[in-house]
C-alpha cells in the first residue's frame, strides 16, 4: 500500500470533503504507453534483487514531468511483484555474528586487512569469503529476489495505482461506512481478517449499510491508528455490486469526509479460482454428518452456507467465517431455516403453544447456536430423531393433543415436530 507521502500531493480539501486526483489517460494515450513500458521493464528484471528493480524504476523519472506520481506508480508495481529471499538467507544472522567477532579480534584495523575478517569468518563457517560477503545482509528486504513480475499491461497498472491511491487516503480514517447489494462473504472475510468491529443496518431492498470501527477507537488518543485496517477492506468491497464507501478523516485537527463509489477509475481485483465451500475441517465434517443423518434417506434436507446477512429479531446479524458461520437448512418443500452461530442471541425458531381458546398455535423460541465451541452439542443434535417431513401444523384442540406424552408426540413417526433442546410443553 502507498504511504502518505504518495497521496498528499494529489488530495485537495473542498467544503469539508476530500477530493482525490486520480491518474487518468490523456488524449494521446501516452500515459498507458508509459505504464506499459514500466511493466515490461519489471518483467525483464526477474531474478534481480529488489534494490535493483527499485533503482531501475526510479531512473525512469527523466521521462515524466511529475516524479511524485512516478514514485507512487513504482511502489504499486513493486507491491504487485513477488519476491523471495535468496538462497542461504537463513544464515545471514550467523554470518554477521561470525564476521563481527572476527573484526573484534583483529581490532584495530590496519591498512590492507579489509579482507582479513571475511577470511576468518569463512574459515569458521566453512564457506568462501565471497559467500560471507553475499550472505552478510541477505535477509534484508532490499536483497529479496524478484521471482515473478505481474502480468499487467498499462491499463491494468493504471487501475491498480488508482486503487492503491484510494486506499492510502484511508490511512487517516477514524470510521468507515460500507454500502453494497451483495458480495458479503468476501467483504466480511476482509473485515474479520482486518480485526475490525462492525454494525449492520438495512439500507433498502437487498442493500445493507455496515459501519466499521476499531475495537478501542473510543478510548485512544489517535483513532487514525485503524486506517490501515480500513484500507484492507477496499479490494473486497470493489468486487461487490452497487458498492459505496464513506469515511471520516482526521487531518491537522480537522474532520473531513471522503466518499468513493463504483464510478471511480480503480481496479476490480480478479477472483483467483472458486471460493472454498467449507473453511475448516469441522465444517466439512458437520456437513457430511448432516447429509448422512438428514440427507435424502431422511426427507431430502440439505445444508448450505448463507451468503447474505441474516435478520434475527430486531437486528441484522452477520455471521463470519471459520468457527462462526451460518447453517442454512432447506426442506424438500423449499422452506428455509437458518441458524447463525457464535452470537450471544440465537436466531428465532418456532414451537407449538396453546392459547386461551385451547388452540395450538406457534410461538417463537430461541435455539442455541451451532458453533465450533459447541461441537459436542452439534454432534448430538445431528443424532436426534427427525420429524415426519409431511407433517403440517393444524388447529387441533389442545385437549386432543394433551393425551399424548411429549416423548411420543415428538417421535420420528409422531404427529409433531422435533422440539428445541429441553422439555417442550404447551401452555394452558
Amino acid at each position: 500500500m502507498l504511504a502518505r507521502a504518495h497521496v498528499l500531493p494529489f488530495t485537495r480539501e473542498r467544503d469539508g470533503a476530500l477530493d482525490v486526483s486520480f491518474l487518468a489517460e490523456d488524449e494521446d494515450g501516452r500515459v498507458v504507453a508509459y505504464l506499459d513500458r514500466l511493466c515490461r521493464l519489471a518483467r525483464r528484471l526477474e531474478g534481480r534483487p529488489r534494490r535493483t528493480v527499485a533503482e531501475a524504476l526510479r531512473r525512469q523519472e527523466r521521462r515524466v514531468r511529475d516524479a511524485r506520481r512516478l514514485a507512487g506508480v513504482a511502489k504499486a508495481l513493486l507491491d504487485a511483484c513477488e519476491f523471495q529471499p535468496p538462497a542461504g538467507a537463513a544464515r545471514a544472522l550467523e554470518v554477521r555474528s561470525a564476521l563481527f567477532r572476527a573484526r573484534g579480534v583483529l581490532w584495530p584495523p590496519t591498512p590492507g586487512d579489509a579482507r582479513a575478517p571475511y577470511e576468518a569468518a569463512a574459515a569458521e563457517l566453512c564457506i568462501t569469503p565471497d559467500e560471507v560477503d553475499r550472505l552478510l545482509y541477505a535477509d534484508a528486504p532490499a536483497a529479496r529476489i524478484l521471482t515473478r513480475a505481474p502480468a499487467l499491461d498499462g491499463t491494468g497498472l493504471l487501475a491498480r495505482y488508482n486503487l492503491e491511491l484510494a486506499r492510502a487516503v484511508l490511512l487517516d480514517a477514524t470510521t468507515m461506512t460500507l454500502t453494497a447489494r451483495g458480495g458479503w462473504r468476501a467483504i466480511f472475510r476482509a473485515v474479520k481478517l482486518a480485526r475490525l468491529m462492525y454494525r449492520i443496518e438495512r439500507a433498502g431492498a437487498r442493500r445493507y449499510r455496515v459501519e466499521l470501527t476499531g475495537p478501542a477507537a473510543p478510548f485512544i488518543a489517535r483513532p487514525q491508528r485503524y486506517g490501515a485496517r480500513f484500507a484492507r477492506v477496499v479490494p473486497a468491497l470493489t468486487r461487490a455490486p452497487g458498492w459505496r464507501l464513506d469515511a471520516t478523516l482526521a487531518r491537522d485537527d480537522q474532520r473531513l469526509t471522503y466518499a468513493l463509489d463504483g464510478s471511480a477509475p480503480i481496479a476490480r481485483p480478479r477472483r483467483r479460482g472458486r471460493p472454498p465451500r467449507y473453511d475448516s475441517r469441522w465444517e466439512r465434517d458437520l456437513a457430511r454428518d448432516f447429509a448422512e443423518k438428514l440427507g435424502q434417506e431422511r426427507g431430502g434436507w440439505t445444508l448450505a452456507r448463507e451468503a447474505t446477512p441474516v435478520p434475527a429479531g430486531d437486528e441484522l446479524r452477520r455471521v463470519l467465517r471459520d468457527s462462526s458461520f451460518c447453517l442454512l437448512v432447506r426442506r424438500p418443500t423449499g422452506r428455509r431455516r437458518s441458524w447463525p452461530s457464535a452470537h450471544p442471541r440465537p436466531p428465532i425458531g418456532r414451537r407449538p403453544t396453546g392459547n386461551r381458546r385451547g388452540v395450538v398455535r406457534h410461538r417463537s423460541y430461541a435455539r442455541p447456536a451451532l458453533s465450533a465451541s459447541r461441537m459436542p452439542f452439534a454432534r448430538d443434535w445431528l443424532q436426534r430423531p427427525v420429524p415426519n417431513p409431511s407433517y403440517r401444523p393444524t388447529n387441533a384442540p389442545l385437549s386432543a393433543r394433551s393425551r399424548t406424552s411429549p416423548a411420543a408426540a415428538w417421535a420420528p413417526g409422531g404427529p409433531g415436530r422435533r422440539p428445541p433442546p429441553g422439555p417442550a410443553t404447551c401452555r394452558q
